[in-house]
């Protein structure tokens, strides 16, 4: 017996075999090469490991270095279909789809040049052929082997095609959502300019109507008018909840964080919530505690809308001769706005469903409150929006205090509040001298396709005392600019019929040269309808349903 062929030690092949066995768990480590070179070294230690290399869960194929497979395991056998002894000698490529095995011989070749381990999963992505034609996707990874029968490579592949299939779902699912979230969008969208379109004619007569001398009507009919309007007004502000929920839902609601004195907060709540607890007889508090800053940033739209449907929900739920209060307080990491009311209160078993959209305390014909569950939903997302969040605590029969609690966010050097919180300088009334001199006369054209807004914006514009001209669509308005030059001003739909309102206006300002003003008034009012209209090449942007008072305003200034 030479020397070569002693075989080692016990002692010295139970220590090769523990480290085999440690390599197991340990795939990809030097431990598993050093352990796999030794199994192809010695044929008995190899026949003793084979059941624990049977246990490995990828299918193995060795390689000599002129790429014929040296040795596989079972599971080889199970995943390809073919018997052991149909492989052994075979070129590795004939476990390749026909198409990738010419190219293969290169990469096999370039990767005997510079040996190096490979990592499962990193390179490319291969595919594997069954003996019955069959493909499928696979990862492998490459060890290189010192044999005495010279270099050879240990490829462990795994098949992926349970992962590939569970990423396929997965993008035609996400597919599938992306499609619903853009036809909910196109929808939402519609919807909101088929219902605005409608209501801007009734505020817009019901106004009218409201602000005409009182003599022209009789007093039930004023009331029957002012119903109208309010009414109007409600319905509008529901389609405002349903598209901000929407928008939430979708995360296309932005923030916009700025500095703001709680302090001017506080006086600014107390002056616009006041004629509301009047409407209810409710007395209404308004405070602001010594530990808040004197400036912190957060969006103020946002916070104005929670904190404006929490009042609004009080002075719901509050009887007459009952209390409001609204307190600012702060820790050093959170800025806290309560609002705390005398009222109903609400059972402990219904404090977290309130929260939901569209579920309603009093969900019953009787209740004795309207509205349809949206405004706590949309005020905990908000909240949740700005950093947040929106907690209630309630006792049946006294009443209820709901707290907004946000991160506590300061500046250094403390700047003027936002021009929301100042007093806003009245318009001025119809009766101005001033605005209605600069009115009277002047030739304006309105562009619409809808009859009753033609007849509600005419009749608005024509008593105040412009010359009103009208287009039905946008062809129309290109003709009555080349016919009628003195035309000064035009207020122009969006979506029109033949040609919509964006062409119209690129149209003017691109080849009729139209350097007047023009005003984008449209139901169109989603988010980015107004940069949008803006781009085109209109001077302002107004959405329907308009107030009477701010597009007469609107129309003076760009007159001016």
């Amino acid at each position: 017996m030479t020397q070569s062929s002693i075989p080692p030690p016990r002692s010295q092949r139970m220590a090769r075999l523990r480290a085999v066995l440690d390599a197991l768990v340990m795939p990809e480590s030097a431990l598993r090469r050093q352990a796999r070179a030794w199994l192809t070294s010695w044929p008995r230690f190899r026949k003793r490991l084979a059941p624990f290399l049977e246990a490995i869960p990828n299918a193995v194929v060795v390689v000599d270095r002129e790429g014929r497979i040296a040795a596989l395991n079972a599971r080889t056998e199970s995943w390809f279909g073919y018997a052991h002894d149909e492989l052994i000698g075979k070129p590795v490529e004939v476990l390749l789809p026909a198409d990738l095995r010419v190219n293969h011989v290169f990469l096999r070749q370039s990767f005997m040049q510079a040996l190096a381990a490979r990592p499962m999963g990193q390179g490319r992505e291969l595919f594997a052929c069954r003996k019955d034609g069959s493909e499928f996707p696979v990862e492998i990874g490459l060890n290189p082997l010192e044999t005495r029968k010279g270099t050879m490579v240990l490829s462990s592949i795994i098949d992926i095609s349970e992962r590939k299939a569970s990423e396929a779902r997965f993008h035609a699912q996400a597919a599938q959502v992306a499609q619903a979230s853009s036809y909910k969008s196109a929808f939402l969208a519609n919807m909101s300019h088929e219902l605005r379109t409608p209501l801007n004619s009734i505020l817009l007569l019901s106004e009218h109507l409201c602000a005409a001398p009182q003599d022209n009507l009789l007093p039930k009919q004023l009331n029957y008018a002012q119903i109208i309007h309010q009414s109007g007004r409600d319905l509008l502000a529901l389609i405002e909840d349903i598209l901000d929920l929407s928008r939430i839902e979708a995360g296309k609601l932005d923030i916009h964080a700025e500095p703001l004195s709680p302090r001017e907060l506080c006086h600014y709540l107390r002056r616009t919530f006041t004629p509301l607890a009047e409407s209810h007889q409710l007395s209404l508090t308004c405070e602001v505690a010594t530990a808040v800053p004197d400036t912190i940033v957060v969006d103020f739209k946002r916070l104005y809308q929670i904190v404006k449907n929490l009042f609004s929900n009080a002075c719901k739920f509050t009887p007459a001769n009952g209390q409001v209060a609204v307190r600012i307080d702060a820790d050093p990491a959170t800025l806290s706005i309560a609002v705390s009311d005398t009222g109903s209160g609400i059972p402990a078993d219904k404090q977290a469903e309130i929260f939901d959209a569209f579920v309603q305390l009093d969900g019953t014909s009787s209740r004795r409150v309207s509205g349809c569950g949206l405004g706590l939903a949309i005020a905990r997302q908000l909240a949740a929006l700005l950093g947040g969040n929106l907690t209630v605590d309630s006792t049946v029969g006294q009443g209820s205090t709901f707290t907004l609690h946000l991160p506590l966010l300061t500046e250094s050097a403390p700047r003027a509040a936002p021009h929301p919180l100042s007093d806003p300088l009245p318009p001025p009334p119809l009766a101005d001298p001033s605005l209605l001199q600069t009115l009277a006369g002047r030739k304006v054209l309105l562009v619409d396709d809808e009859i009753r807004n033609i007849f509600a914006m005419t009749s608005l514009l024509e008593d105040a005392g412009l010359d009103v001209r009208v287009a039905r669509n946008g062809q129309e308005a290109l003709d009555a600019v080349r016919r009628q030059p003195e035309i000064e001003l035009i207020l122009m739909d969006m979506m029109l019929p033949l040609l919509d309102g964006y062409q119209a206006t690129a149209i003017l300002r691109s080849e009729l040269h139209f350097s007047k003003p023009i005003l984008a008034l449209t139901a169109l009012a989603m988010k980015g309808d107004r940069e949008k209209c803006l781009a085109a090449g209109a001077d302002a942007y107004l959405a329907k349903p308009v107030e009477r008072q701010a597009l007469l305003t609107l129309i003076g200034k760009m007159l001016r």
